[in-house]
């Protein structure tokens, strides 16, 4: 597999960290692979439950209107 630590690095201080660096890189996006859908699927529940309950909470003030 290709890694980060392959890559011929301009500044030559930064080689030294290059493992670490590739360790990070893989480790968040493999967290990310695995939060994301639960993140996505969270934030639709939100906006659903938000927008029904805007709907619930303005129809008694439509109903006090038109009587």
């Amino acid at each position: 597999m290709w890694a980060f630590r392959d890559i011929p690095l301009p500044v030559s201080w930064l080689q030294p960290y290059a493992p670490i660096l590739s360790g990070l890189v893989f480790a968040f996006f493999s967290i990310l692979q695995v939060v994301h859908p639960v993140v996505t699927t969270a934030t639709d529940a939100m906006t659903a439950l938000f927008k029904n309950d805007k709907q619930v909470g303005q129809s008694p003030e439509l109903e006090q209107s038109e009587a």
